[in-house]
């Protein structure tokens, strides 16, 4: 398989874009969102 090289600064830029999209400024409140959305997904049977 082909790979993707990304550099460690490029990782850090989309990282901080999608906690600031989301609203939160820790990697732990994205990842409790992501679980709630998953557990209303799963609720509603999608």
């Amino acid at each position: 398989g082909q790979r993707l090289y990304l550099a460690e600064k490029t990782v850090k830029n989309h990282i901080s874009r999608l906690l600031a999209k989301l609203g939160v400024e820790r990697r732990i409140q994205a990842a409790v969102i992501a679980t709630q959305v998953q557990d209303r997904l799963r609720r509603e049977g999608r």
